[in-house]
């Protein structure tokens, strides 16, 4: 089918006679057009939004709205940007021309309309419309294809995790909880685009996948114990992930997150000795989720015990800010189940007279009120300014009425 064929054109001017002899001449240029014509700007604007013509004609001084107010309202309008846009000048006024350019017009053409003029614009127009159109459909075509591989690469994650399950069967409610509190760490970290999140979300469900060629023995025990391997075969974890991942290309930021699960943030971890600014992100994120689950097995101890005992070591092992808010995902499935003394607001929900349940901790890890304080207008206002240079993290915390 030609370019040309079955193109929607409006044609905007109060002249019905100048209507009249640009209709012909496109139909005697063209194949089968959709021809529409409007005597003002006005109604041609909501012409425009109803019929989402191909090419528009419009005289530059028409009633309602001129070319100039109607161009800049398609130029704004996403759904409105293939629309190739004509000006119809009654002179030849360089000036005028200029301050169309300036403001997206595409072409002009001069009164009387002549079919010699014409043609040649009108097969530009038609070029640009089919381009338009190609580049459309490829741009969907590389989503739909681009949806279908992040489909595809999700299934092949979860089909590794359904492996190591198989192998390793109490891995299941680990790795469930490691991807659930990993998530909400980083969303509330703010700092990765949707990507990194999806990068995240793989690699803390294949945290385990360095496990599956461990004997039996081993394989139900902890990874890292202290900040070290738990057993000289633990060592090999990491190395094991890396070699099962890194051949698979879309897994190449995976492979590096998982890869680096237990540095420890002083550079005392394995398998690099990284140093805090070293470990990537999710690394550190996966680490501290991770860790949390295999101490509440191993410990038997309550979620704030763990949790206290995680701070004791969190300069050495941890990233500070990754422990607080895991402190504050674990508050706020408390709060969900409904039996918590307290619930959590955001800095600027203060009020004289609240009571402070957790540490109200900054980025830099600065403690600025403890427990138990009652919170009064002197405290709110220190802890409002110290949040313009050092952001307090996540929510506070306080006591429930």
């Amino acid at each position: 089918m030609s370019e040309s064929n079955n193109l929607k054109y409006l044609l905007i001017d109060d002249e019905k006679e100048c209507l009249s002899e640009l209709s012909l001449a496109i139909k005697n240029s063209t194949e089968s057009p959709q021809i529409i014509t409007e005597l003002t700007g006005d109604v041609g604007w909501e012409r425009i939004l109803e019929a989402k013509p191909d090419i528009v004609f419009c005289d530059l001084k028409s009633p309602g709205y001129s070319a100039i107010e109607l161009v800049k309202k398609i130029r704004s309008t996403k759904k409105l940007s293939h629309i190739y846009f004509i000006v119809i000048l009654q002179d030849n006024s360089r000036k005028e021309k200029f301050k169309a350019i300036e403001e997206g017009i595409d072409d002009f053409i001069l009164k009387p309309i002549s079919s010699d003029e014409l043609y040649p614009k009108l097969k530009i127009a038609q070029k640009f419309v089919a381009l338009h159109r190609d580049l459309k459909e490829s741009n969907e075509l590389v989503f739909d294809l681009s949806s279908e591989l992040e489909k595809s690469f999700a299934d092949l994650t979860m089909l590794g995790r359904k492996i190591i399950e198989t192998r390793f069967p109490e891995s299941k409610s680990v790795i469930e909880s490691v991807v659930e509190t990993s998530i909400w760490i980083a969303k509330q970290l703010g700092e990765f685009t949707d990507e990194e999140m999806l990068d995240l979300e793989m690699a803390a469900n294949l945290c385990y996948v360095g496990k599956m060629f461990l004997p039996d023995s081993q394989i139900k025990k902890p990874i890292s114990i202290n900040g070290e391997p738990a057993t000289s075969l633990m060592g090999q974890v990491p190395i094991i992930a890396r070699d099962v991942l890194q051949d698979i290309s879309r897994f190449k930021y995976v492979t590096k997150i998982v890869y680096h699960i237990f540095e420890n943030f002083d550079g005392s971890g394995f398998p690099q000795r990284l140093q805090s600014w070293q470990i990537p992100m999710a690394s550190r994120i996966i680490r501290v989720a991770l860790d949390f689950e295999e101490l509440m097995k191993l410990s038997r101890q309550g979620v704030n015990q763990v949790i206290e005992v995680m701070k004791l070591t969190g300069r050495r092992f941890y990233d500070h800010r990754i422990v607080t808010l895991l402190e504050q995902y674990q508050a706020f499935r408390q709060i969900s189940e409904d039996y918590s003394k307290e619930k959590a607001i955001r800095i600027d929900e203060l009020t004289d007279g609240m009571v402070v349940t957790r540490d109200i901790m900054t980025n830099f890890g600065i403690k600025l009120v403890p427990p138990g304080v009652r919170l009064d207008k002197k405290i709110i206002r220190s802890i409002l300014m110290h949040n313009q240079s050092d952001p307090v993290l996540g929510y506070i915390f306080i006591e429930a009425n």
